[in-house]
């Protein structure tokens, strides 16, 4: 398994950890629809702050702080999905797949964009 990435924003403290979605490393936050239209949506709607993907291994990217700190930080993945959602970009469809020992930890969500499809 290749290295897992999140996006952190040093300037409000908080973190997309893109939790419950099918995404870890670079190729595929780029390459899921729906994880590129939260890095998008996300960047575009907070500009002008310190932002960068963060290696769960390898160098912290900013002057200050560390990846301990910013493990604080506040976790805004499912913020903006519901930001996403309310702008008719990307729907919730419930979960995907869920771990039958513990369902309400491990699971994967069913999120799909639907902007390009036209549907509500």
């Amino acid at each position: 398994m290749g290295v897992g990435y999140q996006m952190v924003n040093w300037s409000r403290r908080e973190r997309i950890s893109f939790a419950h979605l099918p995404v870890n490393t670079r190729r595929e936050i780029c390459g899921n629809p729906v994880s590129a239209s939260i890095v998008a949506w996300y960047l575009a709607t907070r500009q002008g702050d310190e932002v960068q993907f963060v290696p769960d291994q390898g160098e912290w990217p900013f002057p200050h702080g560390s990846l301990e700190e910013a493990l604080t930080y506040t976790d805004v993945t499912d913020t903006v999905i519901q930001e996403l959602i309310g702008a008719q970009i990307l729907r919730d469809d419930g979960i995907e797949w869920a771990d039958t020992d513990e369902p309400d930890s491990v699971h994967i969500r069913a999120i799909k964009n639907i902007w390009m499809d036209g549907e509500p």
